[in-house]
Formats: structure tokens, C-alpha cells, sequence
């Protein structure tokens, strides 16, 4: 049979089953092919026929399960009939009612799912909030929430959350007490209390915390609790956020100090926070234990331009730096380095100190490949052309650079200058002189 008579087929059978249990007598069927049947109608999902076998099972037996089997299959039609919940209501009030939390349960979810929040709320009140049930506890405190009880949605969460120790619990009484009751306090207290006490707190209370913190200016509370975190859940993502807390502070020693003990991990970091620290040579040195590690060529080329600018700053742009600058980066590009950053720096760099033109414009035309609308690659390229005397390419170049907004750089700027006087010479029949430019 295709897959498209068969699909016919079920329709038929389920129609056909559907329409003979409601009309026709239980007491043709025994009680177990009867469950059978209503188990299968709700596979196919005619869940009215399933529920129409449940009520008679019910009704022939008195027993409650099967009044929540209907109750469940009731809950998938559009809206619950006033049958179903008229016996649930009977079967409620019976006094030593078996199982009368599922019964109070099931017809507070029937209620609300036709819309009818004033029942609910009563049998919540009634039922609901007394019950020894943690669900329960649970249903009841949202639909005094949504009647906006605040006070009393926070009295139910509390006798939950003693009965259990949840977290997820205490999260939500958490934001209730701050939230609605002005009780903000008492709320960083019990999430502290409780991490104290739970080393398996759901990450949502590390993070409710952090946010209390910050919101309150308490960088120290949030640094301390985003470490904790960190301690339990190792990520990139949170030690981003604990440098930034740090970072925030000002405390850039003790980040630093932190950092190093995380080693291998958080090379990266490390070396970003020196070079803002202007700690060039630290910076440096970090590059070289990091390629140590990782055998990455992007450490080679960072950590050349870290002692380069290291020497720039220092005034002390040797031969033997320059030399080793070049070493690393010529090291880096034979083991694979990607990247137009790189290639620029590079390029550029053996432009502006008269190191190997030629080589450096190489460099700066394989940036300006990847990114053509870029104006300090093109500035770069401009720059190499002027230093080769080729006034008219540099012109043509840096007219690019300034159509991308280029002179916003005074650095561009002082080059498009240089470069026009060397073109003025060029018109005039004069002998170009590049001269030298340090960027």
C-alpha cells in the first residue's frame, strides 16, 4: 500500500472507530479492549474517541484514572467540553477523594486552557497551594503571579523551594521578591546562600547574581562570582567576561597576575591586555610562548610587531631589530600565515624603513587584494610606489585611498602631501628625491 492510501486508510479506520465508541454500548467490549482501542485512537490522534472511551470506562468502573486519561485527551481538543470538567469537579469533591492533587491539577490546566483564570485561581487556592506536590507548588504560584498575588505566588515558591532545594525554584522566587515585592536584598542573600550550599546551582542563579551585582556597581561581588563560575565551566566566553570586569576596575595587575596562571588557554588575553597596557616587550614575550605552544604562525608575526613597536616607542629601531622583525615575519609566512592585517603591517613596514621596497609592496598588494575598499592598505601601496620614485602610480594610488576616506589619518594626509610635491617635480622635469617618511 502507498504511503498516500495508507494515510487514507488510518483516516477511515479512526473516523470509523471514533463514531462507534461514542454511540455504542462498553458492555460489547471487555475493559481491556477498551484501553487498547483509546491507546490506539490517541496514536492516531482522535483524541475525542480516545476521550469517549475514557469517560465510559470511568463512568463504568468509578475509577479516577480513567477520568485523567480523558481529562489528558480533552486537553488536546480546541477547547475542554463541560462534561469532562463537571466530573472532575464530582470526583474533587468527594471527600477522601484518591489522588485528589492529579484530579485538582488536571482540572486547574483544563480551566485555564479554556480560558477560565477565576476557576483556576480558586482551585489553586484551594487545592493547589496546599498540596505536598512540587508541581503543584509550582502551578499554583504562576496562576497567583498572572492574578498579580505577588505576596502570596512568593509564599507558595517559598514552601516550595524548602521542600526541594531547587534552584530553577528559587530563581523564580528570586525574581519576584525583587522584582514585584521590593525585596532585593533578601534575594542576593537566599541565591548566595544557596551557591553556597549547591556546587550543581543551575548557571541561571550565577548569572541572576551577576546582573544584581553590576546593576548595584558591586564589580568585586560579580568578578567573584563570575571566577566561581569559571571554576565549574571552563570557556572562552567567561574568561572574556571576567577580563572585562577586571579591565572595568582599572585592576589591570591583578588581571595580569590572573592571566598568567591560566597559561596556555589565555595567551591570547594576556597579550592583548599588555599591548594595551603598553607593555610591549611583556607582550612580546607572551607571542613567543604562545607559538611555543601552538605551533600558530600568527604568534611569530605578533609578536615581531610587538618588539618592533616596542623599539619605536623606545627609539631604539636597530639594525638587529629590524633583522629580527623581518626573521620572524619571513618564518611566519613560510608556515602558512594568512591574514591582510599581517600582510600590510609587514608590507608597509619594509616600505617605511627602507628595508626591501619592492618585497614590502608585494606584501601591501595582497591586503589590498582581500580588501580592496581599505584606505590604509591602499595608503600603504601609495606610500611604497612614492618610495620607489613612481610619483605617478603613488598619485593614482592615493587619489583610491582618498576616495574611501583616507585624509580623515593625518598620517595619510602627510603622505598625499609628499606624494603631490613628487609629482609636481615629475611635471616640472626634476629629479625626484622620495626622501623618508616614518610613519
Amino acid at each position: 500500500m502507498s504511503g498516500y492510501s495508507s494515510k487514507i486508510g488510518r483516516f477511515f479506520l479512526a473516523s470509523i472507530l471514533a463514531t462507534v465508541m461514542c454511540h455504542a454500548e462498553l458492555s460489547a467490549m471487555k475493559e481491556d479492549e477498551a484501553i487498547v482501542t483509546a491507546i490506539y485512537l490517541d496514536e492516531i490522534k482522535e483524541y475525542a474517541g480516545s476521550e469517549m472511551l475514557y469517560l465510559q470506562l470511568y463512568e463504568k468502573t468509578k475509577r479516577a484514572e480513567y477520568l485523567l486519561k480523558a481529562a489528558r485527551e480533552a486537553l488536546w481538543a480546541k477547547e475542554p467540553g463541560e462534561s469532562i470538567l463537571a466530573k472532575l469537579e464530582a470526583e474533587l469533591a468527594k471527600a477522601d477523594a484518591p489522588g485528589r492533587d492529579k484530579t485538582a491539577k488536571m482540572l486547574t490546566i483544563l480551566y485555564l486552557k479554556k480560558g477560565d483564570k477565576k476557576s483556576a485561581l480558586e482551585l489553586a487556592e484551594r487545592y493547589l497551594s496546599k498540596s505536598s506536590e512540587i508541581e503543584n507548588l509550582k502551578l499554583a504560584a504562576s496562576i497567583e503571579l498572572d492574578a498579580g498575588r505577588y505576596a502570596k505566588a512568593e509564599e507558595i515558591l517559598r514552601i516550595a523551594y524548602e521542600k526541594s532545594e531547587d534552584g530553577k525554584i528559587l530563581l523564580d522566587r528570586s525574581m519576584i521578591l525583587s522584582e514585584y515585592l521590593g525585596k532585593r536584598e533578601q534575594a542576593v542573600k537566599l541565591l548566595e546562600e544557596h551557591l553556597e550550599r549547591h556546587d550543581d546551582s543551575p548557571v541561571q542563579i550565577y548569572f541572576r547574581l551577576i546582573e544584581y551585582f553590576v546593576n548595584e556597581k558591586r564589580f568585586e561581588d560579580a568578578l567573584s562570582i563570575y571566577k566561581k563560575l569559571y571554576e565549574k565551566r571552563r570557556s572562552r566566553f567567561l574568561l572574556e567576561k571576567i577580563v572585562k570586569v577586571y579591565m572595568y576596575m582599572k585592576k589591570y595587575d591583578e588581571l595580569i597576575a590572573f592571566l598568567q596562571k591560566e597559561g596556555e588557554g589565555a595567551w591570547e588575553l594576556l597579550y592583548t591586555v599588555y599591548k594595551y597596557r603598553k607593555m610591549l616587550d611583556k607582550a612580546a614575550e607572551t607571542a613567543a610562548k604562545a607559538y611555543k605552544d601552538s605551533a600558530d604562525p600568527k604568534w611569530l608575526a605578533q609578536e615581531a610587531m610587538a618588539l618592533y613597536e616596542d623599539a619605536k616607542k623606545k627609539a631604539e629601531v636597530t639594525p638587529a631589530v629590524l633583522q629580527k622583525f623581518r626573521t620572524l615575519f619571513e618564518k611566519a609566512l613560510k608556515e602558512g600565515l594568512k591574514g591582510d592585517i599581517y600582510m600590510n603591517y609587514y608590507g608597509y613596514t619594509l616600505i617605511d624603513e627602507d628595508i626591501d621596497i619592492d618585497r614590502g609592496i608585494e606584501l601591501v598588494k595582497k591586503a589590498v587584494a582581500d580588501k580592496a575598499q581599505n584606505s590604509y592598505y591602499l595608503d600603504s601601496l601609495a606610500w611604497g610606489y612614492y618610495k620607489k620614485g613612481e610619483c605617478k602610480k603613488a598619485y593614482e594610488t592615493m587619489e583610491l585611498c582618498i576616495d574611501r576616506g583616507g585624509l580623515k589619518e593625518e598620517e595619510i594626509a602627510m603622505h598625499k602631501k609628499m606624494i603631490d610635491k613628487c609629482m609636481e617635480k615629475e611635471k616640472s622635469g626634476k629629479r625626484i628625491d622620495s626622501g623618508r617618511y616614518t610613519r
